[in-house]
């Protein structure tokens, strides 16, 4: 003999409902943590800019860096060619507040020194002017180039 099946059928409560309080709340949060993260990936600052000369090999502070305000400025330059530091924040170097390494073609102005032309650097921006020229060349047919830095 067989027994008659039952079929019963669920009993579901209330419907609940798709927005509420709760869900507002945590979506709001979401947002704005997703808006602060792509905020503080803009603001970041970029890595300074990479010096790009063919002729000189570097400089230092390097460009868009921040530096101390005891540090030396110098220029290092190709083989084939000769240089100068014309003037650092608009002030003219005399040539002999410049050092000369010409094993490393290298020319370096300290503006530390008592004596500075342009006296211990400010802090914020500065920046200096240089000038080379190939080797038995006229200086004055020379190419002139700046970069900036920043100091504390």
């Amino acid at each position: 003999m067989a027994l008659p099946m039952t079929v019963s059928t669920p009993q579901f409560g209330p419907r609940q409902r798709l927005v509420t309080p709760y869900r507002v709340i945590v979506t709001a949060l979401l947002a704005l943590a997703a808006g602060l993260l792509v905020l503080a990936a803009r603001s970041h600052p970029n890595p300074p800019p990479a010096f790009h000369d063919s002729v000189v090999r570097a400089v230092s502070p390097a460009p868009g860096s921040l530096g101390l305000r005891q540090s030396e400025i110098f220029v290092e330059i190709d083989p084939a060619y000769d240089g100068t530091i014309e003037q650092v924040n608009q002030t003219t170097i005399p040539e002999d507040q410049l050092k000369r390494i010409p094993n490393l073609l290298r020319v370096t102005y300290d503006p530390g020194q008592t004596d500075a032309a342009t006296g211990r650097l400010p802090a914020g921006r500065n920046c200096v002017l240089y000038k080379y020229w190939p080797v038995g060349t006229d200086p004055a047919r020379g190419t002139e180039r700046s970069w900036c830095f920043n100091l504390h």
